[in-house]
């Protein structure tokens, strides 16, 4: 069967210098200031609220409400959430207000008590804990709190808003709001601590490590800002003396002097996430605030725990659910009694999987619970809120949660069911055409200066074609990975590494491949590394 590969440059690439101009203007660096621009990153703290569309009136609100719970010492609580970025925004806020000298605790909520965001039963049991609280942060969350804001109001305490999700278009009645989309959550903490201390705060070194994993953990696209929170933050958590961060390296074996995206956001995250997912959140929040050691290495371990449980309860969900969905609608739904914590995860594997937004609901006393996942150009979340039988719904274009009463499910499947979402084509997208002879590690230097690496600034993908199989040697413990010696012509024959390979080499066979090509660092040492992301047949 042909794979339909499709480039986003019709040219080939004879050289290393035309594959760097090749994919400078796919990435439209046209002009030698957006080259500057992108290759040197501006510091992370000269961004000011406009850049970000963050109202100057609210900062300068928020500085006052501020000044007056330092002098007052009025109890202050940090509302957060469960994930990566709502766990940093909570650390980011919490040690801020905490040196300035308010008496401040962090609050990460129970996903399975307390749920997402502040609600009535989260508002109740918050000052049940501690009637004496004054004011209230909600940061990762609150800017669709209405109810539990006017609530929280009535009863006379202050309610601050720091979140970066989609609004609804109706007013947040708190008393002040700092709102954007533009960064992550924890991003939008630690530049508000900056601009509060009018260019940089006592603590911004030490929190940019947060930003960096919530940034990497929350997929924002690593473009303006964002690129620049990431390029400067890969540096900063080299240098991080948070013991909770270094003992996490370093039992997941990741050396942080050469971190980087892929082990940020698919090693150490998954962990941090963890907590949230299979027992308690505040347990990440203790590990990256932590400053003793081996109090840093239990909590690590217990994350490292957690994280190998969430994956097993993800294995065993797919295959159970892979059985009972109906792949022919235009959004996929599986619904059924699954681990609340890993609904989001599923979502997520379903829409990979069948290239279609896809949402998994987990039952608990006649709620569903659920978790969205969207798919480019269609925006989840606004299209559920179209609907009123929600009882509660929160997030942006590509991610959404929701609970909804056992009863309306057959209402949810019709809805569903009509939605007008053009499926994705099953087609691998790859940058540009390469001649085999530019395959170099000086290649692979230069293409690892438009790094970081993710959402919208993706790894480019070469193509390579009638490359003949000269030694095969498979990989791992369980050999389901390979590495494959490949050689062109009279040219030098470099080794190829498959991960998960489905592709039946064949020793002399002439093969097409779609490659990133790569620096590997091992022991002091730097090689080339060339990772297979699609074969065919040369004769395809």
């Amino acid at each position: 069967m042909d794979k339909q590969w499709t480039p986003l440059s019709e040219k080939r690439a004879e050289n290393e210098q035309e594959a760097v101009l090749i994919i400078e203007k796919l990435r439209g660096l046209t002009s030698k200031k957006l080259r500057e621009e992108f290759y040197n990153p501006a510091s992370p703290s000269s961004y000011l609220p406009k850049d970000l569309g963050v109202s100057s009136s609210a900062l300068k609100k928020l500085k006052k409400l501020i000044s007056e719970l330092i002098k007052s010492r009025d109890k202050v609580l940090v509302y957060g959430d469960y994930d990566v970025d709502g766990v940093c925004s909570t650390a980011i806020i919490w040690e801020y207000l905490n040196q300035l000298g308010v008496s401040v605790s962090p609050y990460i909520p129970d996903r399975f008590t307390d749920g997402y965001g502040l609600n009535q039963d989260s508002l109740n049991r918050v000052l049940e804990m501690d009637p004496e609280v004054k004011t209230i942060f909600l940061v990762d969350n609150g800017i669709v709190a209405h109810e539990s804001i006017q609530s929280a109001k009535s009863r006379g305490i202050k309610i601050v808003v720091i979140d970066h999700h989609q609004a609804d278009g109706k007013d947040n009645t708190a008393d002040v709001v700092v709102h954007s989309t533009k960064v992550c959550a924890a991003a939008l903490c630690w530049l508000t601590t900056i601009w509060l201390e009018e260019g940089d705060s006592v603590l911004s070194d030490s929190q940019l490590p947060l930003v960096l994993l919530a940034t990497i953990a929350d997929q924002m696209e690593l473009l303006g800002v964002n690129r620049s929170l990431v390029f400067h933050g890969l540096k900063s958590i080299a240098k991080t003396k948070r013991a909770g961060l270094i003992s996490l390296a370093k039992k997941s074996s990741i050396d942080l002097n050469e971190i980087d995206v892929y082990k940020i956001g698919f090693q150490l995250a998954p962990k941090i996430n963890a907590a949230g997912r299979m027992d308690k959140g505040i347990e990440a929040l203790r590990l990256i605030c932590t400053k003793d050691a081996k109090r840093a290495d239990t909590l690590a371990e217990h994350l490292i725990t957690l994280n190998q449980n969430r994956q097993k309860e993800v294995e065993s969900s797919l295959e159970l659910l892979r059985r009972n969905i109906d792949p022919s609608q235009p959004i996929i739904l599986a619904h059924g009694e699954f681990h609340e914590g890993v609904v989001g995860l599923l979502a997520g594997k379903l829409s990979e999987e069948y290239l279609k937004p896809s949402m998994v609901l987990s039952l608990s006393e006649g709620v569903y619970k659920g978790s969205a996942r969207s798919r480019n150009g269609f925006d989840i979340t606004t299209f559920l809120r179209k609907s009123d039988m929600f009882i509660s719904i929160g997030g942006h274009e590509m991610a959404s949660g929701f609970s909804i009463m056992e009863s309306r499910l057959a209402e949810l499947k019709d809805y569903l069911s009509v939605a007008d979402y053009s499926p994705v084509q099953r087609e691998t997208v790859y940058d540009l055409e390469l001649n085999p002879a530019a395959i170099s590690l000086d290649l692979a230097e230069k293409i690892s200066l438009f790094s970081p690496f993710g959402a919208g600034n993706l790894e480019p993908i070469f193509m390579v074609k009638s490359l003949k199989v000269d030694m095969i040697t498979p990989m791992g413990s369980d050999g389901r990975h390979v590495k494959v010696r490949l050689s062109f012509g009279q040219a030098a024959a470099f080794d190829f590494v498959n991960f998960s390979y489905k592709h039946l080499y064949k020793k002399g066979e002439l093969i097409d491949v779609l490659f990133n090509i790569s620096i590997n660092k091992w022991r002091q040492k730097t090689y080339l590394q060339c990772i297979i992301r699609d074969v065919r047949h040369s004769s395809d």
